[in-house]
């Protein structure tokens, strides 16, 4: 085991450097420690060193230990001689915006952590990071370590067998599949609800709503009926009690992003197929963005809070049929899902896999976003399989 040492100064000035442009393979890997003084904010770090970049990330905590939902990230480099350097500016801080942030020092020595914040006198101390051992894919320690506290609950809903509406052939179907998926593939709690009526569906949302917190993840399938009233443009669900003559037992989006807004979970995510669902984004149209930097990326999405929706088309009806027993939607939903590899990825990853193949097969257009008034920061979903 390697040690490394690191020089930290944060302060309110702008801090520059200049660095070799070149790498060092033999300071691969990735290296993390803690610095903690009395009198300053406690701070995680961690480097990600590979062949072509160095990625550095705090992660800051209040003075009694308690994680505070913040963790910046920033590049570096590092030369033929292990020289680290690396620098960031108006980044948010624990005590405000606008911090600069420049972290220098080597591989091979000690050295000592410094920073400096408005309310506190320069603290001084030292600081050793251990090279810690990794997979080939460094990304998936950190997000398996970030996450490892956490918990990822489904509420799989499947309504065939309406009352008042004409009955479907794939949704039950589709969520028994789907929820047997995320659990013994991605660790999923699922809880499911078949031909669900409005009371019933609305009582488990907010049992959901009570009962989740900082720690917990919550994924909502909803495959059923769908209406679009026309005259104000707005979406509902339509459980199993509902009338197409009377608006009473419908749910609409409208309603279904209040509920989120009360939700403590750190990231929740709407899978909904069904008509018209694409009117619960259609008020901001704009899906998380993926970064070069992909260590950065999943920092940021993972660290944010996320009210995301996966919908089956946009404002339009779409199929209940045509997937082998399972929607068109649903089809390759199951699909990415069963045939994904990869340890770790989002909800626009997944969006990603299903969009083209069911516009191709269906005439209708998937849609990912975040959902309006709900209270999300930017974050995203983020699957890990197990």
């Amino acid at each position: 085991m390697r040690q490394l040492a690191v020089l930290l100064c944060l302060s309110f000035a702008v801090l520059l450097f200049s660095a070799e442009e070149a790498w060092a393979d033999g300071f691969d890997g990735t290296w993390r420690g803690s610095y903690t003084h009395a009198e300053c904010w406690d701070a995680d770090i961690e480097i990600h060193v590979d062949n072509t970049s160095v990625s550095v990330g705090l992660t800051y905590l209040k003075e009694l230990g308690a994680p505070v939902e913040m963790t910046i990230s920033f590049p570096g480099t590092v030369d033929f001689g292990g020289n680290l350097q690396a620098t960031s500016s108006q980044i948010e801080g624990p005590k405000g915006n606008n911090w600069h942030v420049n972290l220098y020092g080597t591989l091979l020595d000690q050295a000592q952590v410094t920073y400096q914040e408005k309310e506190f006198s320069l603290c001084e101390g030292t600081v050793a990071l251990e090279q810690v051992s990794t997979s080939e894919d460094p990304l998936l320690d950190f997000v398996i370590e970030e996450m490892a506290e956490e918990k990822f609950h489904a509420l799989v809903i499947g309504n065939n067998n309406y009352l008042h509406l004409p009955k479907l052939r794939t949704p039950i179907n589709d969520a028994n599949m789907i929820g047997e998926l995320l659990e013994k593939r991605y660790g999923f709690e699922v809880t499911t609800l078949l031909d669900a009526g409005r009371i019933e569906l609305l009582d488990m949302i907010h049992e959901f709503q009570n009962k989740l917190t900082i720690t917990d993840n919550l994924l909502i399938y909803y495959a059923g009926h769908g209406e679009l009233n026309h005259k104000i443009d707005k979406g509902y669900w339509l459980p199993v009690d509902a009338k197409r003559s009377s608006p009473a037992n419908w749910i609409s989006n409208a309603d279904i992003a209040d509920a989120l807004m009360g939700f403590r979970a750190n990231h929740v995510l709407l899978v909904v197929d069904s008509c018209y669902s694409g009117t619960l984004l259609r008020t901001i149209g704009m899906a998380p963005k993926e970064s070069t930097d992909r260590l950065g990326w999943i920092k940021r999405v993972g660290s944010k809070f996320s009210r995301t929706a996966l919908t089956s088309g946009s404002s339009e009806p779409v199929v209940d049929s045509g997937g082998g027993g399972h929607s068109i939607f649903a089809r390759y939903l199951l699909k990415a899902l069963q045939e994904n590899n990869r340890p770790y990825f989002t909800g626009k990853e997944l969006f990603d896999e299903v969009e083209v193949p069911v516009a191709l097969n269906a005439p209708q257009t998937p849609q990912y976003s975040d959902i309006f008034g709900a209270g999300g920061e930017g974050g995203d979903f983020i699957f890990i399989r197990q």
